[in-house]
């Protein structure tokens, strides 16, 4: 087990825009002109290839898989919770130093 933690400063500093590659593929149907039609799912596709980068693209039975970019605000507002412990954190800020509050992770 590994244990690492992150502090209200180094949180509250980070780049919320920083943009990085999104490892959930998006889903397309190919149209009968050829065009592609987003089905709105992302997720682990089958036969993803080991070296992701914006804008791969692969095909598997009538579906399109495509990589796209990801910023870290999107990541957060896609995911619950993270916004009400960033919340937590900004409260207990006005009782003790920046540096004092963490967020605590482990790693199994």
């Amino acid at each position: 087990m590994y244990q690492t933690w992150a502090t209200w400063t180094e949180l509250k500093h980070m780049d919320l825009n920083e943009v990085g590659v999104d490892e959930r593929a998006r889903r397309y149907k190919r149209a009968p002109d050829g065009s592609l039609v987003d089905q709105h799912e992302k997720g682990l596709a089958p036969n993803t290839p080991e070296n992701l980068y914006p804008g791969l693209t692969w095909e598997r039975q009538d579906t399109v898989y495509k990589i796209h970019t990801i910023t870290r605000r999107e990541i957060f507002d896609e995911a619950t919770g993270w916004h009400m412990l960033f919340d937590m954190m900004k409260t207990l800020e006005r009782n003790w130093k920046d540096t004092d509050i963490r967020l605590v992770i482990w790693f199994w």
